[in-house]
């Protein structure tokens, strides 16, 4: 929205200075820093949305450190692995992967479930985590 006002200020700054002083070479130098903008933004558009539907882990999101930090900040977590990190719609993450903590009944997985759910969003925005508890063996 911001790109298209600007482009109206510019197409209406373009038709003062024409009727002004009568540049009419303005017209199509702004008409080219437009065009070229708009190809700018559509080009990043197109490159995120071809990344969401792909379902590419996010650049900015170091699966190692996911690992790490999970496996030093949630009590019970041994180890983290088989871990997958995709983007599924514009700055919504989601996550999977596989927890090994002690052999406990599934009810106790559930306080290392919040407090991972807890990390994971703090941390690293990741809104969605889907665990799988394997026993320490």
């Amino acid at each position: 929205m911001v790109g298209d006002t600007l482009s109206s200020v510019a197409v209406i700054g373009g038709a003062l200075v024409m009727w002004r002083w009568q540049w009419y070479i303005v017209d199509p130098i702004l008409s080219i820093l437009i065009c070229v903008l708009i190809l700018i933004w559509s080009w990043r558009l197109l490159r995120d949305s071809v990344l969401v539907l792909m379902e590419a882990a996010p650049r900015h999101i170091d699966i190692e450190l996911v690992r790490r930090e999970l496996v030093r900040g949630v009590p019970g977590i041994h180890d983290v692995h088989d871990i997958h990190v995709w983007e599924i719609t514009s700055g919504m993450y989601a996550l999977t992967a596989h927890v090994r903590v002690d052999d406990i009944p599934v009810s106790a997985t559930m306080a290392i479930r919040t407090q991972t759910a807890a990390l994971l969003d703090d941390r690293f925005d990741i809104t969605h985590a889907i665990l799988q508890f394997e026993c320490q063996r």
